[in-house]
C-alpha cells in the first residue's frame, strides 16, 4: 500500500491562531493516509489525552467512531479517572479497549487483535522524556513495531487549558479539585501551588507558572508521559516545526511489523 498525504500547515513563517489547526490537520491527513481502522488514540482520562478526543471528534466529525481507542490499565487509578473514562464512553458512543497486563503486552496484544499501525498519543515536549520526540516517529528497540503519532507534541501548558476550557469539552473533575497532573493515587496530590489559606484549592487552569505542572506528583513523571518513555526513542522526523508543508510517503505492508519503510520529502 503506498500513500501520500501532504500536510498544510501554513507558509513558513506564517503565523498560527490556535495550535489546534495544525493538530487537527495531522490528525485528519493521518487517518485519511492509513485508514480509521488503522489508527487508535491511546486515552488515560489525563488533560492530554481529553485533549486529543476532542481534537479527533473535530477532524473527524462524522467518522470519529471508525477509529480504535486504547485504556492502558494502570495499578491504583483514580476512581474519578474510572468515571470520566465510563463517562466519555457513554457520551460520545465510543469502544474504548483494555488489553491486560503491563504497557508492553497490553501494546502487543492490541497490535495484535486488531489492523492498527498508528497511535495517537497526549505527549508535549515539556512531559519528561518529551523533548527529543518528533510528532511522528516510530516504537524501537524491543518494543511492538507501530507508528507513534503526538499531534500536541508543541503544545505549552497554557494552551492544553485554553482548548479545554471550549465548549462542549468536559475534562475530568479532578482537574477542577486542584490537580494539575494525573498519576496514580500513590505518588499524586493538589498541586500546593494552588492551595488557598482555607485548604481548599483553586482549578488546574488557574495554574500560570506551567513548569510547576507536575509539582504535585512525588515521582516527577506519571501516566501522561510513561507511554512516552517507555515507547523509546524516535527513529524518524516526519513533521517539522509548525509552518512548514511536509509530503510524507508511507510504503507498509499488510501488517507494518512485517514491512514498514518511510520515506520523508521537504517541499
Amino acid at each position: 500500500l503506498r500513500n501520500t498525504v501532504k500536510v498544510e500547515m501554513g507558509e513558513a513563517g506564517a503565523a498560527v491562531e490556535h495550535p489546534a489547526d495544525p493538530a487537527i490537520q495531522m490528525i485528519r491527513r493521518t487517518v485519511e493516509l492509513l485508514g480509521p481502522k488503522r489508527c487508535c488514540l491511546s486515552f488515560n482520562g489525563g488533560k492530554d489525552s481529553t485533549v486529543l478526543l476532542h481534537l479527533v471528534r473535530e477532524a473527524l466529525p462524522s467518522t470519529f467512531r471508525d477509529i480504535h481507542y486504547v485504556y492502558f490499565d494502570q495499578p491504583h487509578e483514580f476512581p474519578e479517572v474510572e468515571s470520566f473514562i465510563d463517562v466519555v464512553t457513554k457520551k460520545y458512543a465510543i469502544k474504548i479497549r483494555r488489553p491486560s497486563g503491563s504497557f508492553k503486552q497490553g501494546l502487543a496484544q492490541l497490535l495484535q487483535e486488531t489492523d492498527v499501525q498508528c497511535i495517537f498519543l497526549g505527549t508535549r515536549s515539556t512531559d519528561p522524556h518529551g523533548d527529543g520526540l518528533e510528532a511522528l516517529c516510530l516504537t524501537t528497540g524491543s518494543w511492538p513495531t507501530c507508528i507513534r503519532a503526538h499531534p500536541i507534541l508543541r503544545w505549552d501548558y497554557a494552551e492544553v487549558w485554553a482548548y479545554l476550557r471550549g465548549e462542549d469539552r468536559p475534562y475530568c473533575e479532578l482537574y477542577d479539585r486542584g490537580y494539575t497532573s494525573l498519576g496514580s493515587t500513590l505518588d499524586t496530590l493538589p498541586n500546593p501551588v494552588l492551595r488557598n489559606t482555607d485548604g481548599s484549592y483553586r482549578p488546574a487552569f488557574e495554574l500560570t507558572d506551567g513548569t510547576l505542572e507536575r509539582a504535585n506528583r512525588k515521582g516527577g513523571e506519571g501516566g501522561e508521559s510513561k507511554f512516552c518513555t517507555l515507547l523509546g526513542t524516535p527513529t524518524a522526523k516526519v513533521f517539522g516545526a509548525l509552518g512548514l508543508g511536509l509530503a510524507v510517503g508511507f510504503f507498509v505492508g499488510s501488517k507494518l511489523s512485517e514491512n514498514y519503510r518511510l520515506v520523508v520529502t521537504l517541499v
